[in-house]
């Protein structure tokens, strides 16, 4: 992957094609996480959790704290968590199934990315990719 690729570019491609892949083969995915060092090099978290079924809720705090951990210590120029949901989006009456990305950097805006999709029979469709404000809590306000 080129090192020019935003942040959000290269964050957003690497955890959508994992969640892709995993929803393909498996129907679903555990939540995780993926950062970027300042080296353009990306890493993937997948929490440390040693239930075989853990809550996803639980996992995915899980993953926050340890991305806030890394942050400080300047290990990461930009984050992503990644987990499954339901999404409901009013003004735009979307109801949907959805990969959801959690995208926050040091040098830009944080975002939140939803990548719509449903399932038809054993096959996902995949649908519209939305990107809205995130809060950039791992990074401290703006």
């Amino acid at each position: 992957m080129s090192h020019s690729t935003k942040p959000l570019e290269q964050l957003v491609e690497h955890a959508g094609s994992f969640a892709q892949l995993m929803l393909s083969t498996f129907g679903e995915f555990y939540p995780f996480a993926c950062a970027l060092d300042a080296e353009g090099e990306l890493s993937t978290l997948d929490g440390d959790d040693d239930d075989q079924n853990p809550v996803s809720q639980n996992l995915i705090e899980q993953l926050r704290e340890e991305v806030r951990l890394r942050v400080p210590r300047a290990e990461v120029v930009a984050t992503a968590v990644a987990y499954d949901a339901r999404v409901q989006i009013r003004d735009r009456d979307i109801d949907s199934d959805a990969v959801v990305i959690e995208v926050d950097q040091v040098a830009e805006d944080p975002s939140i990315v939803f990548m719509l999709y449903s399932r038809e029979g054993g096959t996902i469709e995949y649908g519209d990719v939305l990107v809205q404000p995130g809060t950039g809590e791992q990074y401290g306000a703006r």
